[in-house]
């Protein structure tokens, strides 16, 4: 078993879609934006509306993962375990394990054995295991005038195929449940990735953003629907988006236009966590370090942006009566910690994804909905309508 049961409901004039999805015995709806209780302040609640996808994540080298088998570490055995004690409603609720093998190697058989192990027992969708620094796996850096350059290397790509071919092959030895293709940032590959993942029966996939937004990959999701479309699988996919950005500000700017949320108007089904941080150079860390933004960066779901502010006459104003955050969080002039402004972002977000699902219910079109939230500009309405794909007959 490999394949998830999934019903669509795409919009008419756009990329959105609803979704039902079985899995394991339980039912997902989409879009959806997925929890993961370690990024959130253990002592705020969220709103209770906030239900439907739980993700978790652990990253592991070649040594962890010997020191795992061989009994003398268990730590991360006791992250996961941990994390999963912290959903709210494990038994109705699905839940995503995902794992990053950050050594610069291919891992090795008993590599992936435990790591698909993990990821089957933490998961009802197993993820395949993702790969650090996937590009440099899959390329080979030549110079020319003075500069680098990175060039496709098929027998590099052979190789990764390979992995994921011994990854489902593990998996599929005590398997019930589906299997999540894992899918990087590197569309010169997605014909074959696809083909290989159809050919395998996999109709769910995690997207590695790696910090990019969603509108900043606008051509690469749609080069990899296009590719699912293709082999007549768009219609029945569930595309998840790991890592994903939510967009920058001009300099000067109080509002962050959110481009993660416009991720759903792209054809993306689930808004996973950030599990990877954001490298500055020397200089601008520095400067950081010394300049500290002591302004909280909020998503306001009824213009689309996160507000930067310290302010507590804009906060109130702005701040939603829907949220089970506590206002007072924010209310003392000094930026709340990063898992408490993480808990609010995720809600709301999260309550968004539900209204636009209530809205893809209805026989009209999202266009005039979006096209209303201040912070989404003509031009990111012009790429979501580009973004739409026929769907293949």
């Amino acid at each position: 078993m490999t394949e998830a049961k999934i019903k669509s409901e795409p919009d008419p004039d756009l990329p959105y879609r609803k979704q039902t999805i079985n899995a394991n015995s339980k039912t997902l709806v989409t879009p959806v934006k997925s929890i993961d209780p370690k990024h959130i302040d253990p002592s705020v609640k969220l709103s209770k509306r906030v239900v439907g996808l739980n993700e978790m994540y652990a990253g592991l080298t070649s040594k962890k993962i010997a020191d795992h088998i061989l009994g003398k570490d268990k730590s991360v055995i006791y992250h996961l375990n941990s994390v999963q004690s912290s959903f709210r409603n494990p038994n109705s609720e699905m839940q995503l394990c995902f794992l990053e093998f950050k050594d610069e190697s291919i891992p090795t058989q008993k590599e992936i054995e435990f790591m698909t192990d993990q990821a089957y027992v933490h998961s009802d969708i197993t993820p395949i295991p993702k790969l650090f620094d996937f590009t440099e796996r899959v390329t080979t850096t030549t110079t020319k005038d003075g500069k680098k350059q990175q060039l496709p290397n098929e027998s590099k790509f052979d190789k990764f195929l390979k992995y994921l071919k011994d990854c489902i092959e593990t998996i599929q030895q005590l398997n019930n449940k589906p299997i999540m293709g894992y899918v990087p940032d590197f569309r010169f590959y997605f014909k074959e990735l696809v083909e290989f993942y159809v050919k395998n029966g996999i109709n769910t996939f995690y997207y590695d953003a790696h910090l990019s937004s969603p509108m900043t990959l606008q051509g690469s999701i749609r080069a990899f629907s296009r590719e699912l479309n293709n082999n007549d699988a768009l219609e029945k996919s569930y595309i998840h988006m790991l890592n994903p950005g939510y967009g920058r500000a001009s300099k000067d700017s109080s509002i962050i236009p959110a481009k993660d949320v416009l991720g759903f108007g792209l054809g993306m089904d689930g808004l996973g966590e950030r599990h990877m941080k954001r490298v500055f150079n020397k200089e601008l860390a520095e400067y950081m370090k010394k300049n500290p933004d002591n302004r909280s960066r909020l998503f306001d779901k009824k213009s689309y942006g996160y507000i930067k502010t310290a302010d507590k006459k804009i906060i109130e104003k702005f701040y939603p009566n829907d949220s089970g955050v506590d206002i007072a969080n924010f209310l003392t002039g000094s930026k709340p910690s990063d898992k408490v402004q993480h808990a609010f972002n995720a809600e709301q977000l999260a309550l968004e994804t539900l209204k636009i699902q209530e809205m893809l219910s209805e026989p009209k079109s999202l266009l005039n909905y979006v096209q209303k939230k201040e912070n989404v500009k003509e031009d990111d309405i012009k790429i979501l309508i580009r973004a739409k794909i026929k769907l293949k007959k």
